[in-house]
């Protein structure tokens, strides 16, 4: 989602700067969105959730589908608005991101250079004249940092959903299609999986022990299934020329 990722460092960037951001323009293409395992329920009233595989860790991903082709977000509007009520964390962690692991407790964090700037007296600072982090520069951090502790939790939950072949493939793909329109105008979701089908609530392992927490995953919760398959396609629809 970074058009331009940099790590920052505060020796290199001491003199960098964050551009206003308004809006949610910079997410007007992006089709999918990862989602967390504590956000579940509130991402699956709005958005489709669906699991895809991710070879270069060995691991599933929870995204939220935005959008029935590459390329498009029917959630963000031509003057940037966000047309639901909850947003994804990592796209309201923007222009952010977490970055590759650092040595100890520490957090890398990553910036969308496009969002920066170094030019005096425009946008915030990231650093302070002691090389220390400015208010903008901790905020974001202190959303990176909840936002790794819930990366856990859903790397623990979706080890837990393999370990016990609860993933199923979409057969064939799931297919959309906009009303009135020929069949070669289908969409297909190819190479996803989801969670649980509808008799998961008789498997065994529907519920899970959720780490460090004492507590339980339940499974058979919306968080894991399309409730919000048909205001996408509406909102699809509705966009069609």
């Amino acid at each position: 989602m970074l058009a331009r990722p940099i790590i920052l460092n505060a020796r290199a960037h001491a003199s960098l700067r964050l551009r206003p951001q308004q809006g949610f323009g910079f997410a007007g293409q992006l089709h999918m969105a990862a989602v967390m395992q504590p956000e579940f329920v509130r991402v699956a009233a709005l958005y489709p959730i669906v699991f895809v595989e991710d070879r270069s860790f060995d691991s599933f991903r929870p995204m939220a589908l935005l959008g029935l082709k590459t390329g498009e977000n029917l959630f963000v509007g031509a003057d940037g608005r966000w047309g639901a009520t909850y947003v994804p964390a990592v796209v309201r962690a923007h222009p952010f991101a977490l970055g590759p692991a650092a040595p100890g407790d520490h957090i890398a964090v990553c910036v969308d250079a496009a969002a920066t700037t170094t030019e005096p007296g425009l946008g915030v600072a990231l650093f302070d004249p002691q090389g220390q982090p400015a208010p903008a520069l901790r905020e974001a951090m202190a959303f990176l940092s909840r936002l790794r502790q819930m990366q856990v939790l859903t790397d623990a939950f979706c080890r837990a959903l393999a370990e016990r072949n609860l993933f199923t493939p979409f057969r064939g793909g799931r297919s959309f299609a906009r009303r009135g329109s020929a069949s070669g105008h289908r969409r297909h979701l190819v190479g996803a999986l989801k969670a649980l089908p509808g008799s998961a609530d008789h498997r065994p392992g529907a519920t899970l022990r959720s780490p460090g927490r004492g507590g339980q995953w339940d499974l058979r919760s919306r968080g894991c299934a399309w409730p919000a398959a048909p205001s996408l396609v509406k909102r699809s629809r509705s966009r069609a020329p």
